[in-house]
C-alpha cells in the first residue's frame, strides 16, 4: 500500500499533519489531469438519473380503486353481498385454471404454429391484469420509458460501482433495479414491487453525500453525519432502548384495564386501546419520548392504575426527555466541535473522492494519465515535478538570504587562507587573527 492510501485512509488525527507538501500536490496533480472531469461527470449523470428515477417512481399508479354499484331504490329484494376481494380471487382462479388448461392443451397437441399469437395473448393479459403494465396513458408511457431508462443506468452503474466498495448503498439499490423489479414485473406481483421500490429510494438518494464531500462547503458537515450515526447514535440508542423496553412493558400491563367509556359493555375497547399491544406500546414510548404525549396523558385517566401511570409518566418524561435527549445533543456536539477544530478534515475527504475515483479508471487509462503530469528523469523513470510558485516579497528575501550566504562563504574563505598563512615563512599571530577578521568584515 502507498504512502498516500496510509495517510488518507488513516483513522488517527496524527494522519492529517502528514497530509500536506508533496502529498497534496500529487494530489492536485491528479485532480487538475483528470479526477476532477471525472467527478463532476458522475455527479451530474447520477443527477440525471435520480431525477429520472423520481419520475418513474412518482407516476407509479396506485392499486385500483374498486368502489359498489349504487343500490335500486326500487329493488326490495335482499341479495347476497360477495366482497370486492372475494370476487377479484375467484376471477383470478377461474382465469388461472384457464390459462393452464390452454398451456396443457397446447403441450399435448404439440402444436407449435401458434407460439406468436401465445406470446401475444401474454402480453395482452399481462397488460389488462398488471396495474404496472398498462400503457394506454401518455403518462404511463413516460413512466414505462423511465423504467428502462433507470434499469439500463442501474446495470451501467452496477459494473461501475464494483471498483468501489464504499458506495454498498448504491449498488445493492443498483441490483434491486436491475435484478429484481423486472423480475417481479413480469410475474405481477404489485405489491412486493412496490415494497422494492421503497427501498430503492431510500438506498439511491444517500448517494448524493458521497459527492457532497467533495466540496469545501458542505463536506465537513457530511463527515459529522457519519460520525454521528455510527458513533452518538448509536450509543444513546442502545442506552435508550433499555428505558423504553422497559417502561412499554409497563405501560402495556397498565393498560390491560383500559376501559372506554364511549363504548358498550359488550363491546371490546382493543379498538380504541392506545397500547393494546406491547409493540404498539414501544412505538407509544418513542412517541411520548418526542414530547408527543397528549393522547396518551388522557388515556391514563380511563385505566384502573391512573396515578402509577402518571408517576412512571413523570420518571420516563425525565429520565429520557430531559436526560437522555439532551446528553445526545451535547455528544453531537462534541463531534461537531471536534471535526470543526480539525485543520485538514475536508482535505481528507477531499483526497479520498479522488482516490475513489482514480480506482474506477482503467490501469491503461490510469498509466495514460500518469504520463500526462509526470515528468521523465535522466534513468528513466518518471517522477511528479514540483515548482515553487513565490511572490514578489519571498523572491526578494530569498535574494537576501542567498546573498547573506554567499557573503558567509567569502568570508570563511578569507578567514580560512589568512590562518593557514599562504607565506610559509610567517606564522601568524593573534594580532594577525584580528586584522584579518577585521578586514573580512570591512569588505
Amino acid at each position: 500500500m502507498s504512502a498516500l492510501n496510509l495517510v488518507v485512509f488513516g483513522d488517527k488525527d496524527e494522519h492529517l499533519e502528514l497530509l500536506d507538501g508533496v502529498l497534496v500536490d500529487l494530489l492536485n496533480a491528479k485532480w487538475n489531469t483528470f479526477v476532477k472531469s471525472k467527478f463532476y461527470r458522475q455527479f451530474f449523470t447520477f443527477a440525471f438519473y435520480f431525477t429520472v428515477s423520481l419520475v418513474a417512481f412518482t407516476l407509479r399508479p396506485g392499486p385500483p380503486i374498486h368502489t359498489d354499484s349504487p343500490k335500486n331504490s326500487t329493488n326490495t329484494t335482499k341479495q347476497l353481498k360477495i366482497p370486492n376481494a372475494t370476487i377479484q380471487s375467484i376471477i383470478m382462479s377461474v382465469n388461472i385454471s384457464q390459462q393452464v388448461l390452454h398451456n396443457l392443451h397446447q403441450a399435448v397437441n404439440k402444436d407449435n404454429s401458434n407460439d406468436d399469437y401465445d406470446v401475444e395473448e401474454w402480453w395482452d393479459n399481462l397488460r389488462e391484469e398488471c396495474r404496472l403494465m398498462n400503457l394506454d396513458t401518455t403518462e404511463s408511457l413516460v413512466r414505462f420509458t423511465a423504467e428502462l431508462g433507470i434499469t439500463f443506468g442501474a446495470f451501467l452503474y452496477l459494473a461501475a460501482a464494483m471498483t468501489a466498495p464504499s458506495r454498498v448503498m448504491f449498488l445493492f439499490s443498483c441490483i434491486l433495479v436491475f435484478g429484481v423489479i423486472p423480475s417481479l414485473r413480469l410475474v405481477c406481483m404489485d405489491e412486493v414491487e412496490d415494497i422494492i421500490a421503497v427501498v430503492v429510494m431510500l438506498t439511491t438518494a444517500p448517494y448524493f453525500l458521497f459527492f457532497c464531500r467533495g466540496f469545501k462547503t458542505v463536506g465537513p458537515f457530511v463527515v459529522m453525519i457519519y460520525r454521528m450515526v455510527l458513533g452518538d447514535l448509536l450509543r444513546f440508542a442502545t442506552i435508550y432502548m433499555v428505558f423504553v423496553m422497559g417502561f412499554s412493558q409497563a405501560y402495556y400491563i397498565i393498560f390491560l384495564s383500559f376501559d372506554n367509556p364511549l363504548t358498550p359493555e359488550d363491546v371490546d375497547d382493543s379498538a380504541t386501546n392506545p397500547m393494546s399491544t406491547p409493540s404498539e406500546s414501544i412505538m407509544a414510548m418513542f412517541l411520548m419520548s418526542m414530547t408527543n404525549f397528549g393522547d396518551y396523558y388522557t388515556a391514563f385517566a380511563r385505566t384502573e392504575h391512573e396515578y402509577e401511570a402518571k408517576i412512571l409518566f413523570v420518571i420516563f418524561m425525565a429520565i429520557v426527555a430531559i436526560l437522555l435527549i439532551n446528553m445526545l445533543i451535547a455528544m453531537m456536539g462534541n463531534t461537531y466541535q471536534k471535526i470543526a477544530e480539525t485543520r485538514n478534515e475536508w482535505q481528507r475527504q477531499w483526497a479520498r473522492i479522488v482516490l475513489v475515483v482514480e480506482r474506477g479508471v482503467s490501469p491503461p487509462e490510469r498509466l495514460k494519465q500518469l504520463n500526462v503530469y509526470s515528468q521523465p528523469m535522466s534513468d528513466g523513470k518518471r517522477a511528479l515535478v514540483l515548482r515553487l510558485n513565490q511572490s514578489e516579497e519571498d523572491k526578494e528575501e530569498m535574494k537576501d538570504i542567498l546573498e547573506i550566504k554567499r557573503r558567509h562563504d567569502r568570508h570563511n574563505k578569507i578567514r580560512k587562507d589568512k590562518l593557514a598563512g599562504i607565506n610559509t615563512d610567517h606564522t601568524p599571530t593573534i594580532k594577525d587573527f584580528f586584522s584579518y577578521e577585521w578586514e573580512a568584515i570591512s569588505r
